[in-house]
């Protein structure tokens, strides 16, 4: 993995609002470094250093130029503008280059799925990054993942990642992708003929009769 240099400055001065809108209104992030058991340091660095390694190399190894020797560092988090996304805050861990760490790898999806664009399926996305356990200049820069082939029902899991010189600590079967059915193909279900005809009433057979009768015996009443 290549090893990136970023030239850092000291902040003496922390937790003051003013000062830290001053150094952004300069181009510059607030930052802290921290870990290997030494005391943290406050620092600032360019904001379009880091934007570039935020969207390039995330996981690259940083050598922090603000001291003597320099500190070798990962982003270990970030904080973003809740509206505008502009970068807050960033914190760095120390690191030592022999000794292995749990690092979250992003997973990259690419290609459209056999089962989406032609059986009418739904990709679900599962896992969006993996934890891995190496060295630091083991760390994968992301997984690519191809769904292409994949046809209704098909899935990829954490086991199907190809990795060297590194360990993926999630369970082997967590679903990273699959494709759904989103609708199933129902038969019509067979209708008896007879129980399919509308029930006829027939009007007036016996009712009507019986008023025939009735009339019939009053008119015979008259006539006696």
């Amino acid at each position: 993995m290549e090893e990136i240099i970023l030239a850092a400055q000291d902040r003496e001065k922390t937790g003051i609002t003013g000062l830290s809108n001053n150094l952004r209104a300069e181009g510059y992030i607030p930052a802290v470094v921290y870990g290997e058991g030494k005391v943290p340091m406050h620092i600032s660095v360019p904001e379009k250093e880091m934007l570039k390694i935020l969207k390039t190399a995330k996981n690259n190894i940083i050598n922090l130029k603000c001291s003597k020797d320099g500190e070798n560092v990962l982003i270990k988090a970030y904080q973003r503008h809740v509206v505008t996304e502009k970068l807050l805050h960033i914190d760095f861990q120390r690191i030592s280059l022999t000794g292995e760490m749990e690092v979250e790898v992003n997973i990259k999806l690419i290609g459209e799925a056999h089962g989406v664009k032609l059986q009418g399926g739904l990709l679900q996305h599962g896992l969006r990054t993996v934890t891995v356990s190496c060295l630091p200049t083991n760390i994968p820069k992301e997984f690519v993942v191809d769904v292409t082939p994949l046809k209704l029902g098909d899935a990829i899991r954490v086991k199907d990642l190809k990795l060297e010189k590194a360990k993926i600590i999630n369970e082997p079967e967590h679903v990273i992708v699959n494709i759904a059915i989103t609708r199933e193909e129902v038969e019509p279900t067979p209708v008896d003929a007879a129980a399919a005809e509308p029930e006829v009433t027939e009007k007036g057979k016996k009712e009507d009769g019986d008023k025939v009768e009735d009339v019939k015996k009053a008119d015979d009443g008259k006539k006696k």
